[in-house]
């Protein structure tokens, strides 16, 4: 796999991440 198709799938995976993360964020208890 070349690095630059490596890197857009880095950074896809990073973006569904952060969406998730802030979907389900109100759900997080503020003490951890």
């Amino acid at each position: 796999m070349m690095r630059l198709e490596l890197v857009i799938l880095m950074i896809d995976l990073l973006n569904r991440l952060i969406e998730l993360a802030t979907n389900i964020w109100p759900y997080w208890p503020l003490h951890f």
